[in-house]
């Protein structure tokens, strides 16, 4: 009786890493993640680095065809703010960040009372297809991480609101509206709207952009992929006197996956990204010769059925950037698997699409450094299940040399927690060595219950005062699901992740400190109805501290949401 009342606490504890936990909006997964290093500075800018990944740097910096539709913020991609189409439904969204423990508000007095926080607003709808032509318009921002460096941006903007809503200088505030027509062959979507965004640069800035109009279109047909984007971009600092503007034409032209050779055997795709930008005044931000080309090609090829080899290649007229992989998948039975495999990455800049300069002071910071990075992993997992239990563990090694870093030549103090820093992109021409290990535990009880604990532990070894970021050594998650009657789901999850630290951004290092955190999301369906009310805290019982320099404190915060199914 006793060992399994331990049992069942365990699992109570633990759960899946894919939780249904739901962020402020698509995208911000991350801010809630622990497999890794995930240090948000705002919504749009994250340091996402996932364990076993091999490197230094985060993932957001690499370009890659996976990314092809994400956002593209100075030279880091981003889902936000999401122009991504919903599904058909009406939905309404808001939250805050809590300022403390909610019961203090009746106990407390007035003078006493916590401070409000910031809330985060959506609204939206897409209709139903009438012959297949529909329509959608939403609304979104999130204030959230926007008070650390409220005051020193408010300088920039003046008395301008800049947001659709609130004075809280949210990192974005974005209203668009479109039609669209959705087929068996052909898919396309037409959104215009407006946006006030705020960009981080390598300098530490952030740097207020307006957005009037945006124009965003896409289409699918067949295994043709064609996304064409218009931005007129204006910046402005009241502060320093500064104003420019950029009109920027971007988008890509992408053939997936595609069978070649009349066999299944063999994949290959490719196509074309590029932009146009059209600058004048003080734009902060410059791209080489005024614009970019970056072809690139795809492929997967099965010589065996448990030997694969793929991966792409791109270049262009300054860059060129090579990943691929060979994996050997032995399924030793239906309940047991074994993996191995190679990978490496090769390339003259993680982002040839990014900004080329970033203006700073009178000063040109370069974002691109001479010669190329060199990273290559060599990895292995392996699966067993005695059903309804699974064990899993997987390990990997990896070499880098090239690796982006900045060198600083100078800093600039603005106050107490703000920093900037003058210099370049320069890279690390030493060999890294990284030895990662994690293990994962799961339970499933049927479709009522699905849990699951998983760790890991890694070693870096180099001249670690040139990382920009030391990343965390260690971390753990234990998170669960239950779904009640089909219609009650309840997820949650606890983590802890070990301390990291950022080297290059200040004169001395700042500490991120290891912390533990829960989130919880809680959604009733009424599916007659086709309703969906969710309720979701994140970042509970953890301590409030900044993560990134010049960034925003990652606060306690609430979520709920309705959403109607049309």
């Amino acid at each position: 009786m006793v060992m399994r009342c331990l049992l069942i606490s365990l699992l109570l504890l633990s759960s899946l890493l894919s939780a249904k936990i739901t962020p402020e909006t698509e995208g911000m997964e991350a801010t809630f993640r622990s497999d890794g290093t995930f240090l948000t500075a705002s919504p749009t800018y994250i340091f996402d680095r996932v364990f076993g990944e091999g490197g230094l740097h985060s993932a957001s910096e690499v370009w890659s065809p996976d990314f092809i539709a994400n956002r593209l913020l100075v030279n880091r991609y981003s889902v936000l703010p999401s122009w991504q189409v919903q599904e058909p439904g009406i939905w309404l969204k808001t939250g805050n960040e809590v300022g403390d423990m909610i019961y203090q508000d009746l106990i407390t007095l007035d003078d006493d009372r916590p401070e409000n926080r910031n809330p985060t607003l959506e609204a939206g709808f897409r209709s139903v297809s009438f012959h297949g032509f529909w329509a959608t318009a939403r609304y979104f921002q999130v204030d959230h991480f926007s008070s650390a460096a409220l005051k020193n941006n408010k300088r920039a903007v003046g008395s301008a609101d800049y947001a659709f809503f609130g004075a809280n200088l949210p990192a974005f505030s974005t209203a668009y509206g479109g039609l669209g027509y959705s087929g068996d062959l052909l898919e396309f979507s037409l959104l215009a709207g407006r946006e006030y965004l705020w960009l981080f640069g390598e300098s530490g800035r952030w740097i207020p952009a307006l957005i009037s109009p945006r124009v965003e279109s896409r289409i699918h047909y067949r295994s043709l992929d064609f996304s064409l984007i218009y931005e007129d971009i204006e910046y402005k600092n009241v502060e320093l006197e500064e104003s420019g503007t950029r009109k920027e034409w971007s988008g890509s032209l992408y053939f997936p996956y595609t069978n070649c050779c009349k066999t299944a055997r063999l994949e290959a795709g490719g196509g074309i990204n590029f932009r146009f930008v059209n600058d004048k005044g003080d734009t902060y931000f410059g791209l080489k010769n005024d614009r970019v080309f970056w072809t690139f090609m795809q492929m997967k090829w099965l010589p065996q059925e448990n030997f694969s080899v793929g991966g792409h290649f791109g270049m262009n007229e300054n860059d060129w950037l090579v990943k691929d992989s060979i994996e050997i998948d032995l399924k030793t039975s239906l309940s047991s698997n074994l993996l191995f495999g190679f990978q490496n990455l090769l390339g003259s800049r993680l982002n040839p699409m990014g900004e080329s300069y970033e203006f700073f002071n009178g000063d040109t910071i370069a974002l691109s450094a001479e010669g190329f990075l060199q990273l290559y992993k060599i990895y292995a997992q392996a699966e067993h299940g005695w059903s309804p239990f699974k064990v899993g563990i997987q390990t990997s090694i990896w070499l880098e040399k090239g690796a982006e870093t900045f060198d600083t030549t100078g800093f600039e103090k603005v106050n107490d927690n703000i920093w900037y820093r003058y210099g370049s992109i320069s890279r690390i021409n030493s060999w890294l060595t990284g030895l990662m290990g994690e293990l994962t535990l799961s339970y499933e009880f049927n479709d009522l219950f699905l849990a699951k604990a998983r760790g890991g532990v890694e070693q870096i070894w180099g001249k670690e005062e040139r990382f920009e970021v030391e990343p965390s050594e260690a971390w753990l998650a234990l998170e669960a699901n239950w779904t009640i009657k089909k219609t009650l789901l309840i997820s949650h999850s606890w983590h802890y992740r070990s301390a990291a630290r950022w080297n290059l951004r200040r004169p001395d290092p700042f500490e991120i400190r290891g912390d533990w955190f829960w989130n919880a999301s809680f959604s009733q369906l009424f599916p007659k109805q086709g309703l969906t009310l969710t309720g979701t805290l994140l970042h509970v019982l953890s301590d409030t501290f900044i993560e990134v320099p010049n960034g925003n404190k990652n606060r306690t915060r609430f979520i709920c949401s309705v959403k109607k199914a049309f």
